[in-house]
């Protein structure tokens, strides 16, 4: 039973090899999902911050940016290595995403054996909400990966009494607090899950800590250096970017909830996944209670599930990262061998039925965000489908190289320049700056490295930009038709357009001249 399967002592060669095939199998999956997966709007703000952070600059002190600071520094450092472009920074996630897979199969072999950790990876992988998000450059991949690797570390420590495994565990789980700050409620699962353990509960928790707060020292320092611009950062300007009263946020809530259960019909994806995953860990705690590690790991999963209602807006996507941990709990309860599974028809019957419901909506979600853009957020039409393929923001790339490099270019969407010798202009590095910056004092917007729409207009009157890089919609919300006599457009690449500053008097002339 659970107790037959359970891996003591040293691995075995045939588990190493095991991990590193399932290992290479994700790393096909997701990467064939990332090179056609369309861009995600978000994305753009946080490729150009690892760039930044590349070249040697510094979150908050340099740019803004909304989240805790360890991404950047995390795909920054992998930039460095093999340099700036959105096929590198997505294989990041893609090794990250498949990190995750190889952490979840770890975790379920270890307690139930490998018919159940193969079928808790084939949850994970077909995911509606781990494939199309995991790959992007987000927190996701990155804060799940450091926080399954916590908690996978720490049942590993306490199984086989290695101390000193829990400093690095809390280490670790600092990593994924410093890629996504509100993580940290889920510190006193962690707490309790080690004051649960048979001996030295305490002495545990000391050594946890203490590897957490080593982890979390990069952030402290962040804060000694600038502690006004970093509690903007992660914590005013989440508080002031949501416009609605307490009531609509409420409101907001209550149809993610009823999206994420499937039951309210939602454009954004379709199925009854996390019903599923969220059904079968609760049969999973209840039928496994006294098992700490189904229950640990089911509580985190619960628990970020909740968090998650703390932001606001909410968005549906928030919600793949309790996909791993629920994995995990439902596999738990596939602790029979596939004889003894077909022996017990009625069991497999059920089975059956659950899991054409889990995996019917794959194939449509895998085309919704690779080919047809159907319900993806940003995408209106089939224009917009090609206009946001990694493919074309690569050849868009290499048309803007072609400016010079000293350009000085507001671009409407900061990740237009990610890759090129281009610099977004101080202050523009993140398009979410300027929907917020209008409510900041103009020393606040200094202070902060924002500007409002009313801040970019005023330049582009002065004379500092030489350039202008948007969409249609993007220069009707800046306001830009009444500055067009001062820009010629150049050229438009899936009605992409740049305009270039010009001085009025010149261009009279020259249609003077031609008029000749």
């Amino acid at each position: 039973m659970i107790g037959e399967n359970r891996e003591t002592g040293s691995v075995p060669a045939r588990s190493i090899v095991e991990d590193i095939l399932l290992f290479a199998a994700c790393v096909v999956w997701f990467s064939i999902v990332a090179t056609n997966r369309l861009i995600a709007k978000d994305e753009g703000f946080y490729v150009v911050a690892a760039q930044l952070v590349s070249e040697g600059r510094v979150p908050y002190l340099d740019f803004f940016y909304p989240q805790m600071p360890y991404l950047p520094y995390l795909y920054g450092s992998f930039l460095r290595l093999f340099g700036s472009n959105w096929e590198i920074a997505r294989f990041l996630s893609v090794l990250l995403t498949a990190g995750c897979g190889v952490c979840l199969f770890r975790m379920v072999r270890s307690e139930f054996g490998r018919v159940s950790a193969y079928f808790g990876v084939l949850l994970f992988v077909s995911s509606i909400f781990v494939f199309p998000w995991f790959v992007t450059v987000q927190t996701y991949a990155s804060s799940i990966f450091f926080l399954l690797a916590s908690a996978a570390l720490l049942e590993s420590a306490l199984e086989r009494k290695k101390n000193s495994w829990i400093c690095i565990a809390g280490l670790l789980f600092a990593v994924s607090v410093g890629i996504r700050l509100f993580f940290i409620g889920l510190l006193p699962l962690f707490i309790i899950r080690l004051l649960r353990a048979r001996a030295f509960g305490w002495q545990n928790c000391k050594q946890f800590l203490v590897g957490f707060g080593l982890g979390m020292l990069p952030c402290g320092i962040l804060f000694a250096a600038a502690p006004n611009q970093f509690l903007f950062n992660n914590l005013g300007y989440h508080l002031i970017r949501s416009g609605g009263t307490f009531f609509e946020s409420l409101s907001d809530k209550w149809k993610i909830l009823q999206n994420l259960l499937g039951l309210r019909k939602s454009l954004q994806f379709s199925g009854y996944q996390i019903l599923v995953l969220v059904l079968g860990s609760a049969l999973a705690v209840f039928s496994f209670r006294r098992v700490s590690s189904v229950v640990f790991i089911s509580g985190l999963g619960a628990g970020l599930f909740l968090l998650h209602f703390l932001p606001s807006p909410n968005y549906n996507q928030y919600f793949c990262t309790v996909v791993p941990f629920f994995s995990i709990a439902v596999a738990s309860l596939f602790t029979c061998s596939p004889h003894q599974l077909m022996s017990k028809w009625p069991y497999a019957v059920s089975i059956l039925v659950v899991g054409l419901i889990y995996f019917w909506p794959v194939p449509f979600e895998y085309s919704r965000y690779t080919e047809t853009g159907q319900g993806v957020v940003g995408i209106r039409n089939p224009l917009d489908v090609k206009r946001w393929r990694v493919e074309s923001l690569t050849h868009l790339r290499n048309t803007l190289n072609e400016l010079p490099p000293e350009s000085a270019i507001l671009s409407l969407w900061p990740g237009w320049l990610f890759g090129t010798r281009l610099k977004n202009f101080p202050g523009t590095e993140n398009h979410f700056g300027a929907k917020v910056a209008d409510r900041l004092s103009e020393n606040e917007r200094a202070l902060y490295s924002v500007r409002s729409y009313s801040d970019e207009r005023k330049l582009l009157r002065s004379g500092q930009i030489g350039y202008v890089l948007g969409e249609r919609k993007m220069f009707a919300q800046l306001g830009f038709e009444k500055l067009q006599k001062f820009f010629v457009k150049r050229w438009s690449i899936d009605r992409i357009e740049l305009w270039q500053r010009v001085d009025p008097a010149a261009e009279v002339q020259n249609a003077s001249r031609l008029k000749q």
